[in-house]
């Protein structure tokens, strides 16, 4: 998708897939920093983790403690962005249901799972949800529970 925009639009870019380890992520977030790529997006398993690594987090990833997104700015510095958040609220709102009324269901706990909490809670204004997944135990319980007291 992103390869046939830049065509169409004649930009020299590219967009390519890095796997990477838990192990190599420091260091590929480090060749952002160093200007040898853009910015990256960020998938599973390292949408919390990589936030660990950057120069500065965003408001936008701040609360769901997830990243989707990182940049780097003119002066070298990395900063981690979530656009899940708003996206997730715009495509919910769509369906024009009453959501401080609502009940959510989220499966999983992940990065999206996170993003879909606060789209629900702070976008929507829900405030019952229930989660379930392999780990609603420990951060994720306490990011839960931060979340029902907003």
């Amino acid at each position: 998708m992103h390869m046939a925009a830049y065509r169409e639009l004649g930009l020299p870019h590219s967009y390519e897939a890095l796997r990477v380890s838990s192990d190599a992520l420091e260091g590929t977030i480090d060749e952002l920093r160093r200007g040898i790529f853009a910015d990256y997006n960020i998938t599973a398993p390292h949408k919390t983790r990589a936030l660990s690594f950057v120069d500065r987090v965003d408001e936008s990833a701040r609360m769901p403690g997830c990243t989707n997104t990182l940049v780097r700015n003119p002066d070298g510095k990395v900063v981690a962005f979530n656009t899940d958040v708003a996206a997730i609220g715009a495509e919910l709102r769509e369906f024009g249901a009453e959501w401080s009324n609502a009940r959510v269901l989220v499966l999983g706990t992940g990065g999206a799972a996170r993003a879909t909490l606060v789209a629900c809670v702070r976008e929507l204004g829900a405030r019952r949800f229930v989660v379930r997944g392999r780990n609603t135990a420990g951060a994720f319980a306490a990011f839960a529970s931060e979340l029902e007291q907003m």
